[in-house]
C-alpha cells in the first residue's frame, strides 16, 4: 500500500492532479489542458490494488513524458504515447525501488494544447 500512496505524492508533487470521476467502463484516463495534467480515475472499474498501481503509474506516464494526444490522432502517435507511458511506467510494475523520474518535455514540443489518453 505504501508504494502506491508515495506514487501518488512523487506525481502530485510533479504537477499531475488525481480527479475521481464516473467514466462508465473506463478505469482511468489522463486529460492534458493548457499545460496541465489531470488523471481522472474511476475506482467503480478498478477491481484490485495491482490494477490501480498499474494504471497509476501509466496514466502517470503519459504525463510525466508529455505523452498525450487528441482524440483523433492517428494510430502510430497514439501508439507511440502508449508505448512511451507504459516504458516510463514499467518500473514501478516490477516495484523496482529505486527509479528515477524522467523530467516531462515541454508540451510545446508535440504542439498539443488540449489532448486526452487512455
Amino acid at each position: 500500500m505504501g508504494d502506491i500512496l508515495a506514487l501518488y505524492d512523487d506525481l502530485q508533487k510533479a504537477g499531475v492532479n488525481f480527479y475521481i470521476w464516473d467514466m462508465d467502463d473506463l478505469p482511468a484516463v489522463t486529460v492534458e489542458a493548457n499545460g496541465h495534467d489531470g488523471v481522472f480515475m474511476d475506482f467503480d472499474n478498478i477491481v484490485i490494488a495491482a490494477e490501480e498501481r498499474v494504471l497509476v503509474a501509466h496514466e502517470g506516464g503519459h504525463a510525466m513524458t508529455g505523452a498525450t494526444h487528441a482524440l483523433n490522432s492517428p494510430y502510430e502517435v497514439v501508439a507511440q504515447h502508449e508505448s512511451r507511458a507504459d516504458k516510463w511506467a514499467s518500473p514501478i510494475w516490477y516495484r523496482r525501488t529505486n527509479w528515477t523520474w524522467p523530467l516531462r518535455p515541454a508540451t510545446q514540443k508535440y504542439g498539443i494544447s488540449q489532448s486526452c489518453s487512455t
